[in-house]
Formats: C-alpha cells, structure tokens, sequence
C-alpha cells in the first residue's frame, strides 16, 4: 500500500493521506472571511486573514504588555505584511500549480481568501500531485505563521490520558504524535510519547 509523502501514513489513491488532507482542508479554511447565511446568521468564524489584516493595522493588542520605549512604534506590523505577501504569492502559485497539473484554469476573484478558496474547492487534487507534501507543508506552516503573528492559539485536541501518570494529553491539530507533559510518580517529567492514531 502507497504511503502519504507528508507523514508515511497509509494514502491508496493519493499522495496525502486523509488525516493531512482534512488537516489542509481545515488550514485553508480557517484562512476564509466570515461568512453569514442569506439570513444574516454567521455560518464561520475563524477569519485568519481578516484577524491578519486587523494585526497589519496594528489595530489589534497583542504581543508583551509593559512600559513603551522611547522609540514611536511604526504603523503597521511588519511580521503581518511578510506573512500577508507570503500568503498571496503561495496559494497562487499553489493553485497556479494544481492548475497546471489538471489542465484547469484558476478561476478566483484574484484575493488570497479567492486563492484559499480555490484550493478549498481543488484540494482533492491538490492531494494528487506528484509535490503534494511540499504543497501541503508550506500550506500548513504558513497558516501556522499567521497564528502565531495574530496572537491565536493553534487549536488543539483532547487525546486521552497518559498511560503512566494519567495527565491529561492535548495535542496540536493534524500532529501525529503527542507527548506527556505530567509529571511522574518518580517527581521526574513523564515524557513519554504516544502516537495519535494509536489513541484514537
């Protein structure tokens, strides 16, 4: 049986596996604007871009709090123009890749949420590509860049007790391993590693 080129883990008719594709899937629409129904009823939340853009105008608080510096602040956030370009030049190249590939056009408003989306939609063939844990890795560490320049925590999942000191196990979104961070009885740091499928 093939492997998934991004984490070894069993992929029959692709080169990601399930996991790495609903992890992408999850990061590409996490990027996505808030929508609301024909009602007016928000349907998504997330917005990592419109938060992105919020942190570009340095109208958001985060980071250290603490005395100000002589020095007057610049008006905009450097590390959120950096992500925001890398972004834009990644899912379009991305999408101008898969595109290529499957012999369709890019057909997006030419924004990055447009990109993001497009890739949402193509993202089955994403996963087909010959470069698709490439694709996927840049994909998911960009994302990743963005939470961390935003302030947002990167969203995790309950997986169960420590086996050896009972401490409950959180682990990152789309991580294949997890480990202990209790303590235990012996006083020393547990430590031990479990795979994720594994305590599933």
């Amino acid at each position: 049986m093939a492997a998934c080129t991004a984490c070894d883990r069993p992929a029959p008719d692709a080169q990601l596996c399930r996991g790495c594709l609903d992890q992408l899937r999850a990061e590409l629409r996490a990027l996505l604007p808030v929508e609301t129904n024909r009602l007016g009823v928000i349907t998504y939340v997330p917005g990592l871009l419109d938060e992105l853009q919020v942190t570009l105008t340095r109208q958001a608080r985060i980071g250290a709090r603490g005395p100000r510096g002589a020095e007057t602040p610049l008006p905009y956030h450097h590390g959120a123009s950096v992500d925001l370009e890398t972004l834009a030049a990644t899912l379009t190249a991305t999408a101008a890749t898969v595109a290529q590939q499957r012999g369709v056009r890019v057909d997006t408003d030419g924004t990055t949420a447009g990109a993001a989306r497009w890739l949402l939609r193509w993202s089955g063939e994403l996963a087909q590509h010959p470069d698709a844990a490439t694709l996927y890795d840049d994909i998911v560490a960009l994302v990743q860049a963005v939470r961390r320049t935003i302030d947002a925590p990167v969203p995790r999942r309950y997986v169960g007790p420590c086996d050896e000191c009972g401490a409950d196990l959180y682990a990152p979104m789309g991580a294949s391993v997890v480990e202990c961070h209790g303590t235990a009885e012996s006083g020393e740091p547990c430590a031990m590693a479990y795979g994720i499928e594994e305590r599933r």
